[in-house]
């Protein structure tokens, strides 16, 4: 009978030590996590940078006269997303740039630059606030995935690769794999092996080529790709 036990992971080895200080006193004295469990807390294997590397941006609710108001989502994202580019600024630009390591351990202090920083959201709903803010302040930035991410073409083919992968017969992936750019045939090298004994994905993992095929080449590298990653399935990571 299988033992079922937890495996403990104290050791954080990504984020710097004046993070994990936060986060453990955070949870500590907030007992957030009493309901759940009881909070363990992270060691540390980074060299702290002595510097604070947390901040936490607070809204003001007081117009100028002091007076109380109701600030909507939108003004309070509109707000926060205009206080985070001018921070971004700050760091990679103002007089005091922030510094960082060139690597995890032991790597020379740089100033930061802006591809250095993340921002990250639960839910796409207000992010064109944030993208007007950065764009007004001069801010370059590349908004990765977004909403649907899975359901991008490039990811839905790194998928059905990796479905493939798992079930080499899956003929519906492997037919997304062929007519992806990973392999890119054309409809009629596809319909010649599909015409092959034994269907297209008997066809593919034989090492025959059918006659008068024009996308030998692309088979053979997509052929290799499969074999390779295959071969690696059960392999640690």
């Amino acid at each position: 009978m299988a033992v079922i036990a937890a495996i403990a992971l104290p050791d954080n080895y990504r984020s710097l030590p004046e993070v994990i200080q936060f986060i453990n006193n955070f949870f500590e004295q907030s007992d957030l996590l009493q309901a759940v469990e009881k909070y363990t807390p992270m060691q540390v294997s980074r060299k702290p940078m002595g510097s604070p590397r947390v901040e936490i941006f607070i809204p003001a609710a007081d117009d100028e006269e002091g007076d109380k108001k109701k600030t909507s989502v939108s003004e309070k994202n509109q707000l926060e997303a205009q206080y985070i580019a001018r921070r971004i600024r700050a760091m990679c630009d103002g007089p005091e740039p922030l510094q960082i390591r060139e690597d995890k351990q032991d790597g020379a202090l740089r100033n930061v630059r802006y591809d250095d920083i993340v921002l990250l959201f639960r839910r796409g709903t207000h992010i064109y606030a944030y993208e007007t803010a950065l764009r007004d302040a001069g801010i370059p930035y590349n908004r990765i995935a977004g909403e649907g991410y899975f359901k991008r073409r490039e990811i839905e083919d790194v998928l059905a690769l990796l479905k493939l992968i798992q079930d080499p017969w899956d003929g519906e992936m492997l037919l997304t794999v062929l007519r992806s750019p990973l392999a890119a045939l054309s409809d009629e090298s596809l319909m010649r092996l599909a015409q092959s004994p034994g269907g297209l994905a008997a066809a593919f993992h034989s090492d025959v080529v059918p006659e008068h095929f024009e996308d030998t080449e692309p088979l053979q590298r997509i052929r290799g790709l499969f074999k390779k990653l295959h071969a690696l399935r059960e392999s640690s990571p």
